[in-house]
């Protein structure tokens, strides 16, 4: 990859011009952070939004994920793609899930995929994606919210997972 101070030639109508690198360069794609949760289940607390851990943070290369607090903190002003899953068992009767800004709630939304019935233990995973224009230190977390029809609801550590990149 080139240095920001590199020159790249152009020609405009036969005319060479020389631009730096930096002002061509794109942060499209980049800042990326895939983060999941590992080291066992964590338990769901019954009809009251409960935000989802993810204690470990498999590929972020610029630090951009709060391993403290569960949450992704934007290096700088931009748009940003956001996906999150969590797998959820136990006897429970409906899900939610949504995004947090900064501490507080954004639209919901409501997904059950690969929804398995069994006497009372039913499984399924909830799944929230956003885009956001967020400033540099706005944080976002991802939560779910079920009710619990007897027992607990476990959030597994199988296929709980947390994404995010810059999108410009």
């Amino acid at each position: 990859t080139p240095a920001d101070t590199d020159e790249i030639l152009i020609s405009d109508a036969g005319t060479l011009k020389r631009i730096d690198f930096s002002y061509i360069k794109s942060l499209a794609g980049t800042q990326i952070v895939y983060a999941e949760r590992t080291g066992g289940n964590q338990t769901l607390s019954d009809n009251t939004w409960t935000k989802v851990e993810y204690n470990s943070d498999n590929y972020d290369p610029d630090s951009n994920w709060d391993t403290t607090n569960d949450r992704y903190i934007a290096p700088s002003a931009g748009r940003y793609y956001f996906t999150a899953t969590a797998y959820l068992w136990g006897s429970l009767q409906n899900v939610h899930s949504q995004f947090y800004l900064n501490g507080s709630n954004l639209s919901d939304t409501y997904f059950i995929i690969n929804y398995n019935a069994s006497n009372t233990t039913h499984e399924c995973t909830v799944r929230s994606n956003a885009i956001l224009n967020l400033s540099a230190s706005d944080y976002v977390e991802f939560y779910a919210k079920s009710d619990v029809h007897s027992g607990s609801v476990q959030i597994d550590q199988v296929g709980t997972q947390f994404l995010a990149f810059r999108l410009d």
